[in-house]
């Protein structure tokens, strides 16, 4: 029978002299150097491809808000070094495991057997919550984030000039602060497993906890319940994620369930999600009717420029506009003037010069900086059903009063019928090309 001194023996670190340690540190540093400057060449490599991946959400939102998505640079060398940044980035962000691995090789040697099963426990928890929080932020929060931000100044006031370090410096904070918020059921495990910090102590502050996450929802996100509910819901949920895998690592230890508490608990969460479930209608109809009324160029976080550069391209003044295509589509709006119905597509050019007046004797020139983007208009004659109705639909069922009036008059004149209140998307579209056949033409 093993002995107690010879079985913490066992389970102690290996000694090792000072010497030995540095050399050990010395090794392992120089294997993550070299392999993280092999991720940096690579990642250069693919530069152009990462930073597209990286700008995407700017470019994104200053397109639906109609201002050019160009990124701005102060210096001749600054748009090199910002590529240079995002791929030194990209590179210790894809080697990260592997001189992560190194780093605890050299760490575990010191460490007791239990400790070391604890980290392997743990940490693909931590890369996991790591990852989720960086993915939310970038395909949900930055998103809607940057187009409440870069649309609440006046265009014709205050234009949109965005260096690229800055919107890189955005970026990086969003995500790594996104990431580590994500690391809070992480952190809750460590504080009750370390004592510091009662199973049932977490759970009598849930409220106070929730109402602290709503409150910094609210200052971090636009003034809006939906953005707020965005990063609130997931933290709450992270937040009760954290209780129950706290009190799940406790094993032996860990508190008998209190019956009494859990049926209420579930009767609270059946609530919630009644309640859920009768609103959910209500806010998915307030952000359709928000989506619907962005169609609209008049509305505030709409293409202001819209409407005067239809007009300027049929020379005539623009009584009714509406955006036709999706969000995530080329814009194409139909538009009613004293000429009759039309079709706009409007796309992004890059021009170094521009002509911007010619009703004068002279036409009046203006070259623009080499890669500025201008818009242009173009007008067409023959579009798909498919490009047009789906838009204007969507405005008549969800937007407001003056939108769906506008969508209305569309609809007339465009296809010489009108939806009828009961009727569907796809009885109204067959309608339309039983008559007016599968494309419409000016």
């Amino acid at each position: 029978m093993t002995a107690p001194d010879d079985k913490e023996q066992q389970l102690a670190p290996t000694r090792m002299s000072f010497g030995a340690h540095l050399d050990e540190l010395r090794r392992r540093l120089m294997r993550a150097a070299w392999i993280t400057a092999i991720g940096v060449t690579l990642s250069f490599i693919y530069c152009r491809e990462i930073m597209f991946i990286i700008v995407k959400p700017y470019r994104d939102a200053m397109t639906d808000i109609g201002q050019s998505p160009a990124l701005m640079v102060t210096g001749p060398a600054a748009g090199f070094f910002a590529y240079l940044k995002v791929s030194m980035i990209c590179g210790l962000i894809v080697m990260a495991p592997f001189w992560i691995w190194q780093l605890w090789g050299f760490v575990a040697s010191g460490l007791y057997n239990k400790e070391k099963s604890n980290v392997y426990r743990y940490a693909p928890l931590c890369l996991v919550l790591f990852l989720a929080g960086v993915l939310f932020g970038y395909y949900v929060l930055i998103p809607i984030g940057l187009r409440y931000l870069l649309a609440f100044p006046d265009p014709d006031l205050i234009q949109n000039l965005i260096s690229l370090s800055e919107y890189l410096s955005l970026f990086t904070l969003f995500t790594l602060v996104l990431g580590l918020t994500f690391q809070l059921p992480t952190v809750m495990v460590a504080l009750a497993r370390l004592g510091i910090v009662r199973i049932q102590t977490f759970r009598e502050k849930r409220r106070w906890v929730i109402l602290v996450i709503f409150i910094v929802a609210a200052i971090l996100t636009p003034p809006d319940p939906v953005t707020q509910s965005l990063l609130a819901i997931p933290l709450c949920l992270l937040y009760e994620l954290g209780i129950f895998i706290a009190w799940a690592g406790m094993g032996a230890q860990r508190p008998p369930i209190n019956r009494v508490a859990l049926r209420r608990g579930l009767i609270k969460l059946a609530l919630v999600i009644a309640i859920v479930y009768l609103m959910w209608g209500h806010v998915v109809d307030f952000w359709e009717n928000i989506q619907a009324d962005d169609r609209r160029p008049a509305a505030e976080a709409g293409f202001h420029d819209a409407r005067r550069i239809v007009a300027a391209a049929l020379e005539v003044d623009v009584a009714v506009i509406l955006r036709t295509s999706a969000s995530d589509e080329p814009l194409l709006y139909a538009a009613l003037s004293a000429k009759g119905p039309a079709l706009i597509a409007l796309r992004q050019d890059r021009r170094a010069l521009q002509v911007i007046d010619r009703s004068a004797d002279e036409s009046v020139i203006s070259w623009t900086p080499s890669g500025a983007t201008v818009w242009v208009a173009e007008q067409r004659r023959e579009v798909a059903w498919d490009s047009i109705l789906p838009g204007l639909w969507h405005a008549v069922r969800n937007g407001s009063e003056e939108t769906a009036a506008d969508a209305r008059l569309l609809l007339e004149r465009f296809a010489g019928l009108l939806p009828l209140e009961d009727e569907s998307l796809g009885a109204f579209s067959a309608r339309v090309l039983a008559s007016r056949g599968p494309v419409w033409k000016a």
